[in-house]
């Protein structure tokens, strides 16, 4: 039996205490969901802000856009008949 302390982020498990994860075991995995910190407020107006400029590019680009002759599509040829086949 042994006990790793770790964190996971986007699926990936990274132990903390530098304990050596073995390259195959059964396992169980217990989540500690505790109250995560919250970010400080400048932080998450600036994420917001960031946010709402990629948001306004976004639409002035789709505004530019919006006229643009479409290009003209290549047509498929329809398919060979198959050769060489048996049954």
């Amino acid at each position: 039996m042994l006990a790793v302390k770790g964190y996971i982020d986007s699926g990936r498990f990274t132990p903390t205490d530098g304990a050596k994860l073995p390259a195959y075991a059964h396992a169980v995995l217990v989540v500690d969901i505790s109250t995560p910190q919250s970010l400080p407020i400048n932080l998450l107006t600036n994420d917001k802000t960031a946010r709402n400029d990629w948001l306004n590019q976004l639409r002035q680009a789709r505004q530019l856009a919006k006229n643009d002759p479409m290009p003209d599509f290549v047509v498929r040829q329809p398919m060979r008949e198959p050769h060489g086949l048996t049954d």
